[in-house]
């Protein structure tokens, strides 16, 4: 991991469930890619996840209720980008520190919380 991340552990911050849990608002969200080599036996491709709802009430089970967009990462994660852009007026993406991709506001206020703690960024 990161300096970052390990400064993000300190606040029992551990991954991009706890980053939108405490910077989040209600419909904020992340896109994550996850292939069979590095997640459970679940289909390859951009997932969109929001601690706070369903992004696919109609997902089948195996991708709890995750919005999906199969394919490799270079096809996949445009078109989830784009499609969460749109459903939920995110304007930037930026790398989340713990893999894919958060919308800027959330990065803009785990920043300002690292920052009033006195931890650079």
């Amino acid at each position: 991991m990161s300096k970052l991340t390990d400064k993000l552990k300190t606040y029992q911050i551990y991954n991009n469930h706890h980053l939108l849990c405490k910077f989040g608002k209600n419909c904020d969200i992340v896109i994550e890619y996850r292939s069979f080599a590095n997640a459970f036996p679940v289909p390859t491709g951009s997932y969109i996840y929001s601690p706070s709802h369903k992004t696919d009430p109609n997902a089948d089970w195996y991708n709890y209720n995750k919005k999906m967009f199969p394919g490799n990462k270079k096809e996949s994660m445009p078109l989830a980008e784009k499609w969460a852009s749109e459903k939920y007026g995110v304007q930037e993406w930026v790398p989340s520190p713990f893999g894919g991709r958060i919308p800027k506001l959330v990065r803009d206020r785990m920043n300002t919380f690292l920052k009033k703690r006195g931890q650079d960024v």
